[in-house]
């Protein structure tokens, strides 16, 4: 084996050698990867020009919440070639971003919430009465980028603190900022 001690970053993979080699990462994605073949990779990275012991490659591309294999691979200055062992790594899950939030309309006891996210999610609107503190939440399941609720069950003249938390499919949280809005007469 090539490799002394290997420190994976999804993206990045750092590598020692006990000798001076080149530096390349032989990766796929695990849907991809084929074992059985002679090279199971369908990509390659770094750098086969240059001898050191200390190696980093940065891999592009690579999806999110996704398995990758990779392999590391050097050649010593005589043309000696060393192959780590097959390893893995899984790549983070995007995380979404709320592009707008909006309070369409209200009545007086209810009030319409839209709201969009960058990848698709499903959402909840936490929203509390700003005069009793007392707490409700509404939901949309489905995993999409664009919601709109209906609030309902809401005190007329009042004014609500809501906030949205949206989940993706990954199981990624994230949480808007806090909005006021205020039902009618």
């Amino acid at each position: 084996a090539i490799d002394v001690w290997v420190r994976v970053h999804p993206g990045t993979i750092t590598w020692e050698t006990t000798k001076d080699t080149t530096g390349v990462v032989a990766f796929a994605a695990d849907a991809r990867y084929k074992p059985a073949d002679k090279n199971p990779y369908s990509a390659t990275s770094g750098d086969s020009q240059t001898y050191t012991r200390t190696h980093k490659v940065t891999l592009v591309d690579l999806d999110p919440a996704t398995l990758y294999h990779y392999q590391l691979q050097g050649e010593e200055r005589n043309g000696k070639l060393g192959l780590s062992v097959d390893r893995t790594f899984r790549t983070v899950p995007q995380r979404p971003a709320f592009t707008s939030v909006r309070v369409q309309s209200t009545a007086e006891e209810t009030a319409v919430v839209s709201w969009s996210t960058t990848i698709a999610a499903e959402g909840v609107i936490e929203f509390t009465n700003m005069v009793t503190t007392e707490k409700k939440s509404q939901g949309d399941p489905q995993v999409k980028k664009t919601h709109e609720i209906i609030l309902i069950g809401l005190a007329p003249r009042t004014q609500y603190r809501g906030i949205i938390t949206a989940k993706t499919e990954d199981d990624v949280i994230v949480r808007s900022q806090p909005f006021l809005f205020k039902t009618g007469e």
